[in-house]
């Protein structure tokens, strides 16, 4: 992450954990970073033509994310969900909460 982006990111964080401490669990995965030979962007494309590049890969943010919320869910630890993602790898995660838990719990996406 730009140490631009994460200043503001970290401080936004650190905010919330100040003003929710008994309400807030800030949940982290992590970047895997490995080097990935990608075509270059031409027309058409040439699989031949390629660039040597880091490739950032995000892991376990969606696992995370899917699993503490099913929990909390199941707990009885939530009354009301807000999920703001455009990742569909959650999709499944709320399909099972709502299939389980739909009457007891509101789910906004």
């Amino acid at each position: 992450m730009d140490k631009l982006a994460q200043k503001p990111q970290n401080d936004y964080l650190r905010a919330l954990e100040l003003s929710y401490p008994d309400q807030l669990e800030i949940i982290k995965g992590y970047y895997s970073a490995g080097k990935a030979n990608l075509p270059t962007f031409k027309k058409p494309p040439d699989k031949k033509d390629q660039a040597a590049l880091w490739k950032l890969e995000e892991k376990q943010t969606d696992v995370n994310i899917a699993i503490h919320l099913f929990c909390d869910v199941m707990k009885a630890q939530a009354e009301q969900v807000v999920l703001v993602s455009n990742d569909t790898d959650l999709e499944t995660a709320l399909a099972m909460i709502r299939k389980e838990f739909g009457p007891y719990i509101k789910l906004a996406l």
